[in-house]
């Protein structure tokens, strides 16, 4: 049985959205990998939320045609005594990149898949002004679920920033030129005229 669910996560997320946004008119969410999941099923439950940036968005998992949900409940049978799943990616001269982790907990990669798989029908429902951000190479999270992600949402304000050659964790792990562009697309949508 799996120990982490992705309901604890969204609990905690939502507690802390209510406790800013009644001391504070305006809140931007910003998420990164599973935390751009849960703001977006935030933003769809809270539409006042001011701005959404979604940055390495989860949808589509290292593989296209894999089950990853099926892939995973089989997976643990096999590591139920570390549930981890390690993988490493080259990553140029500063070493190999771990997706973040050098070891992901399989039922916590299960959770977030599951979030996924849960947040779909909900997209039509976010209409949030949204910034997303994603790495066309990201070997986590694929280009292809990010757009259908972006595609799907109702915003009537949207952009997407694509980074050619990124890593998933393109803010601490890009170069200082992909940080500084990322930084400075945050603060222009922060600052954008949305209606």
């Amino acid at each position: 049985m799996f120990y982490i669910k992705w309901e604890t996560w969204y609990e905690a997320i939502r507690n802390e959205y209510l406790r800013v946004s009644g001391r504070h008119s305006r809140v931007m969410v910003v998420g990164f990998s599973l935390g751009a999941q849960l703001a977006l099923r935030l933003g769809a439950e809270y539409p006042d939320i001011e701005r959404c940036v979604c940055i390495s968005t989860p949808m589509k998992f290292f593989h296209q045609y894999l089950p990853t949900q099926h892939v995973l409940k089989v997976a643990w049978l096999f590591a139920n005594s570390s549930r981890s799943w390690p993988k490493r990616y080259p990553q140029g001269p500063g070493g190999p990149e771990y997706l973040i982790y050098p070891y992901m907990p399989l039922d916590a990669l299960f959770a977030v898949v599951d979030l996924c798989t849960m947040n779909r029908p909900l997209l039509g429902q976010f209409r949030v002004p949204l910034l997303m951000v994603h790495s066309r190479n990201d070997p986590a999270c694929k280009l292809e679920g990010a757009r259908r992600v972006f595609s799907s949402v109702s915003s009537p304000y949207r952009r997407m920033l694509v980074f050619e050659k990124a890593p998933h964790g393109l803010m601490h792990d890009g170069s200082d030129e992909q940080r500084e562009l990322l930084a400075r697309s945050i603060l222009d949508f922060a600052g954008a005229e949305v209606s």
